[in-house]
């Protein structure tokens, strides 16, 4: 967006820059991803303290995503984790192959991998409050932009503002 390269686009938010407007449309839930043989594969769901026990796998901490999923962690006080990873299909390949969980975005792509289970993440027990990551539209407000770009900006902002997607909704970013 910045380069001029595209007018619009749907992305996590990264560092904040003046020119670029950001639009919350989207929340997608953080869960884990596990071995059917996992010990957490038997567990209703799975907390930040049944995570501080596992080696974990996600996404890199060079990209957006990763470095908010990281300060998740981090405050939940989950210390052994391998920041890796660029996408949810390459994560649930490796937790339905091996014994790390992978924290990753409830997406099309893991409930089709065969030997995966995913689970619910809360925050604890009690509480249960999910985590969700917000995707945004998003474009340059100091660009030109043709009508058709124009009339689109002005529909997805319009009609596409996210809403809570639940009352216990921990937003990670």
């Amino acid at each position: 967006l910045r380069a001029g390269l595209y007018d619009v686009a749907f992305l996590a938010k990264g560092d904040d820059d003046e020119s670029i407007s950001y639009t919350p449309v989207v929340a997608q839930r953080v869960v884990v991803g596990v071995n059917e043989n996992s010990p957490l594969a038997q567990q209703e769901f799975v907390t930040m303290e049944d995570l501080r026990l596992h080696d974990l796998i996600t996404y890199r901490t060079t990209i957006p995503l990763g470095r908010s999923i990281q300060t998740m962690l981090k405050k939940g006080r989950v210390a052994s984790v391998s920041y890796s990873y660029l996408d949810e299909n390459i994560l649930a390949g490796f937790a339905a192959a091996e014994s790390k969980p992978a924290i990753l975005l409830d997406t099309v792509y893991a409930p089709g991998i065969d030997g995966l289970v995913i689970k619910d993440l809360y925050d604890d027990a009690e509480t249960r409050n999910s985590f969700y990551h917000r995707v945004y539209f998003a474009y340059d407000k100091k660009a030109r932009h043709p009508y058709c770009v124009e009339r689109f900006i002005e529909f997805v902002t319009d009609n596409y503002i996210l809403s809570d997607p639940s009352p216990r909704a921990i937003f990670i970013d």
